[in-house]
């Protein structure tokens, strides 16, 4: 289980959710092998599966943890089902002792901070889960089992977030070439639409320059002669007078010469205190359009915060825990 702060402690794995590979194992089916149409079908049943066996372990009247400390469990799981305990080892349960997570993990001791802390590992266990039947999944967690999680958790979001507005969604290997270097794509009406993410690590102080630093970045990763779409995670820190004041301006600035980018989603997970000892976190949007925006591009980007604002998520799978 998870160790105390600051001090190596050891993942136990429970075993409760097998992966969605597992249970096509057991029914003598080889992901590589199916139709989309066949994948759909086979998810309805192991998702409905998963849930159902969820539900007892929650209901049981001899259950030996409280329903968060379940979920907390059963996200660990999940993350070691796909990257392996020796990952959950280094990264979650030590990840105080982690380059590749410590900042991103390990944010302090104030209950505000703990809880982000544990949002952000169930929402990596959960976009692992809702993930994972797609033929690009396995190229995604090449990137999570490698890379600083801060910017590959947040791309897997932005797979995740596309999924409820968005027919169709791909994912792209990385090249290292200008113009060719976005992380996904999506269909956006009836036009494909790259997509890249950005995610600002919470040790990063505000200030304008890193905002147009950043922007630009991205920018020169669409394609010449496109139009794309940025997703911007900033962090919570920032929120204040000064980001409402200034933010939409440098946005414009840092777009201004350039015509990749047709709007931006800034995103941020703000935590919030609901009695004295216990917290939440919140997601929300910054919409922001520059002057040539497509219409196909806006229209995408407000029906996805609208269904967000709606509860409307079920286009992507919703996990048990």
């Amino acid at each position: 289980m998870t160790g105390e702060h600051g001090t190596k402690g050891r993942y136990v794995r429970l075993g409760l959710i097998p992966t969605f590979r597992q249970f096509l194992v057991q029914q003598d089916h080889n992901l590589e092998d199916l139709t989309s149409l066949e994948v759909d079908v086979h998810w309805s049943h192991y998702d409905q599966l998963v849930w159902q066996h969820v539900t007892r372990i929650r209901e049981a009247p001899n259950r030996p943890h409280s329903l968060g400390a379940l979920n907390h469990f059963l996200a660990e799981d999940v993350i070691a089902d796909h990257l392996g305990a020796d990952w959950v080892n280094r990264n979650v349960v030590n990840a105080d002792l982690s380059s590749q997570t410590r900042n991103y993990i390990t944010l302090g001791e104030h209950r505000l901070l703990k809880a982000l802390s544990l949002h952000r590992i169930q929402e990596l266990a959960r976009r692992l889960y809702q993930l994972q039947s797609f033929p690009w999944f396995e190229s995604v967690l090449d990137g999570v089992r490698t890379r600083e999680l801060s910017g590959a958790a947040f791309e897997m979001d932005v797979l995740w977030l596309m999924q409820i507005a968005s027919p169709h969604v791909e994912t792209r290997s990385e090249i290292g070439e200008k113009g060719s270097d976005y992380d996904a794509f999506a269909l956006m009406t009836d036009r494909l639409v790259p997509v890249e993410a950005k995610a600002k690590d919470d040790q990063t102080p505000w200030s304008e320059k890193t905002v147009i630093n950043t922007v630009r970045a991205a920018a020169r990763q669409f394609p010449k002669g496109g139009v794309g779409l940025l997703f911007l995670r900033i962090p919570t820190a920032w929120v204040g007078p000064r980001l409402e004041a200034d933010y939409t301006n440098v946005l414009a600035e840092a777009t201004r010469q350039t015509s990749r980018i047709g709007a931006v989603v800034t995103v941020i997970d703000k935590p919030h205190l609901l009695t004295e000892k216990t917290a939440s976190v919140s997601r929300h949007f910054d919409l922001f359009a520059t002057t040539k925006c497509p219409d196909h591009i806006w229209q995408f980007c407000r029906r996805l915060t609208q269904l967000w604002d709606a509860g409307l998520t079920h286009m992507a799978p919703d996990p048990p825990f």
